[in-house]
C-alpha cells in the first residue's frame, strides 16, 4: 500500500499511518504480518511480532512491534554499524527480494538499541560506503521495543517496469533470551528462501533518477624513515605519494559496473595462510573489496583472485542480462 503520509523515523509506532495496521484488534490500510513462528519447530512462538510495510515514490517504510513477556531482558551491545556482534542481540529484520528470484535479497537488521546491519546477497555492496544510507530508530515500551526503518528505494535493485509487482518479503526476530528466530513466513533451518511471503501489488518508481554514478578516492602520503648512509652517516627520508579510486555505476536495472584505478589494499587483512606443507594449492577467501564486489556470481572454481598480489586498474560488470 502507497502512503501519503510517510512515518517520522523515531521508533515510536504513533503515526497515523502505523495506528491501526499495528492494533492486534483492527486491520486497517496497511498491510500487516503477523503469527511469527519458530524457524526449528514451525510453532507460533510466545513473545508475538506484528510487522507492517508502506511505500511512497522514494522510500519503504517498515514497523516492527516486539511484544516481550520480560521486557527488562530485551538486550543489545553492538554499538558499530555492520558488527558481527549484532547477532548475539535482540533484532529483527526485514528482507526484501525485488526480482522474486529467492536469490537476490537485500536484508536490513537492526538491533534493539538501533544498530544498523546490511546484508546484500550474492556479493553485491561489499563495501559498507557501497550499499547506502538508511535509518532505523528505536523504543522501548512496557511489553517489549518496536522498531521503525527507513529504506531509499535508491540503495536497492528492483524491475524496471511500470506495471504492479509482486516481490519477495520476509520479516525475522532474534529474540536475545531464548535464543528463538522466529519468521512471519517460515523458510525453515535449511533456509529454503522460495518460502519467502509475496509482496504483492507494488508499483516500482522510475530507475533513471537512481542511477548515479558513485566514485570513492583516496590519497596517500608519507615519509619513509631516513636511511643511514655508510659513508657520511647521514640519510634522506623517502617521500611517497599515491592516489587511486573506486567507481560504481548501475548499467541497468541487473548490471552493476565497477571499476577500481591503483587500489591501496596495505590495510586490507587477509586469512592467514596455514604453515602446513601441501603439494596442492589452497583456497582462501579474498577480502579485498574489488575482487568481494559481485564474489558470489564469480566462480572461485574458475577464477581465483589472491594470484594477483596488486594491480594498477580493473573492472567488472555482474548481475543480470534479459527481461528485469
Amino acid at each position: 500500500v502507497r502512503t501519503s503520509q510517510p512515518p517520522r523515523i523515531d521508533g515510536k509506532l504513533d503515526d497515523p499511518c502505523w495506528q491501526v495496521a499495528l492494533n492486534p484488534d483492527e486491520i486497517g490500510d496497511a498491510p500487516r504480518a503477523t503469527n511469527f513462528v519458530d524457524q526449528l519447530l514451525g510453532t507460533p512462538v510466545t513473545d508475538q511480532t506484528v510487522a507492517s510495510i508502506l511505500y511512497d515514490d522514494e522510500n519503504i517504510y517498515v514497523a516492527f512491534y516486539c511484544y516481550d513477556s520480560q521486557p527488562e531482558k530485551v538486550t543489545a551491545r553492538e554499538t558499530k554499524r555492520d558488527g558481527g556482534g549484532i547477532w548475539a542481540d535482540d533484532w529483527v529484520a526485514v528482507d526484501i527480494d525485488p526480482f522474486h528470484t529467492h536469490q537476490e535479497r537485500f536484508g536490513f537488521i537492526v538491533n534493539a538499541i538501533g544498530t544498523q546491519y546490511t546484508s546484500f546477497s550474492r556479493g553485491k555492496a561489499t563495501q559498507s560506503e557501497w550499499k547506502g544510507d538508511w535509518k532505523a530508530a528505536v523504543s522501548r515500551v512496557p511489553d517489549g521495543w518496536t522498531v521503525e526503518i527507513l529504506i531509499p528505494f535508491a540503495i536497492i535493485e528492483y524491475p524496471t517496469t511500470k506495471e504492479h509487482v509482486t516481490a519477495g518479503l520476509n520479516f525475522t526476530r532474534k529474540q536475545y533470551r531464548t535464543e528463538i528466530r522466529s519468521y512471519w513466513s517460515n523458510i525453515g533451518s535449511n533456509w529454503h528462501y522460495e518460502n519467502d511471503g509475496h509482496w504483492e501489488g507494488v508499483i516500482f518508481p522510475a530507475t533513471g533518477s537512481r542511477r548515479r554514478l558513485s566514485v570513492m578516492a583516496y590519497t596517500f602520503a608519507g615519509v619513509e624513515p631516513k636511511v643511514e648512509d655508510s659513508r657520511n652517516g647521514e640519510g634522506k627520508g623517502v617521500r611517497e605519494l599515491q592516489a587511486g579510486l573506486d567507481a560504481k555505476y548501475p548499467v541497468t536495472s541487473g548490471l552493476t559496473a565497477v571499476a577500481s584505478v591503483n587500489p591501496d589494499f596495505s590495510n586490507i587483512e587477509q586469512e592467514v595462510e596455514t604453515i602446513d606443507f601441501s603439494y596442492q594449492e589452497r583456497w582462501y577467501p579474498d577480502r579485498r573489496p574489488f575482487f568481494q564486489e559481485g564474489s558470489d556470481i564469480f566462480s572461485s572454481d574458475l577464477f581465483y583472485s589472491r594470484r594477483i598480489p596488486q594491480l594498477d586498474f580493473g573492472t567488472k560488470l555482474y548481475g543480470r542480462v534479459g527481461k528485469t
